[in-house]
């Protein structure tokens, strides 16, 4: 059967799961296209928590700290972890100073009104975010972990638009049922 742009040829003699062929029926050729990097993916979806999860830190730290939060905050930064290169003004888009200070004042300006679960969410998603910063390679499992905890963080931090994030873990799980990596949603 001749392919179209991000389409792919389907035998309808072979056994599917839903609209994809079982694991052992694919073929290295009926891998999708728009099969990427997991580090791309990870990125991708650590990008779509940028916004919102700045906007959040940024409410809580002004309501325990006033106008004066950024200092706070910079402080914090500097003295634990050296990062100096974190200014006032790039502080709520720096996902790592973010995710660094959501730790650092859990108990001050976090933990009173977010759930519990969340913390686990963004150290998970911190670790992600370091794994990608120091070159550690990541699987596909790992992407669909990454893009998930992104998906579920999304509306926590304020953010409920989360079609982007469930678009990016559909594809993933369609990835890695072409690749018999798995066959239903976890």
């Amino acid at each position: 059967m001749p392919e179209q742009a991000n389409t792919l040829a389907i035998d309808h003699a072979t056994p599917t799961i839903g609209m994809i062929p079982a694991p052992s029926a694919t073929r290295s050729a009926d891998i999708p296209r728009n099969a990427c990097n997991p580090r791309d993916l990870i990125r991708e979806a650590l990008d779509l928590l940028r916004v919102p999860l700045g906007r959040f830190v940024e409410a809580r730290m002004h309501r325990e700290y006033g106008e004066r939060w950024p200092e706070y905050a910079l402080g914090a930064l500097h003295s634990s972890h050296g990062l100096d290169r974190t200014r006032h003004e790039h502080l709520s888009t720096d996902l790592s100073a973010l995710l660094t200070l959501v730790g650092r004042f859990w108990n001050i300006a976090f933990r009173r009104d977010t759930a519990r679960f969340a913390r686990t969410y963004l150290e998970e998603a911190r670790e992600f975010r370091n794994g990608l910063a120091h070159g550690e390679s990541f699987t596909l499992a790992d992407a669909l972990r990454a893009v998930d905890t992104v998906h579920r963080l999304l509306p926590i931090v304020g953010q409920s638009d989360r079609s982007r994030s469930g678009r990016l873990r559909a594809d993933l799980l369609k990835q890695l049922a072409w690749r018999g990596e798995a066959t239903r949603p976890v």
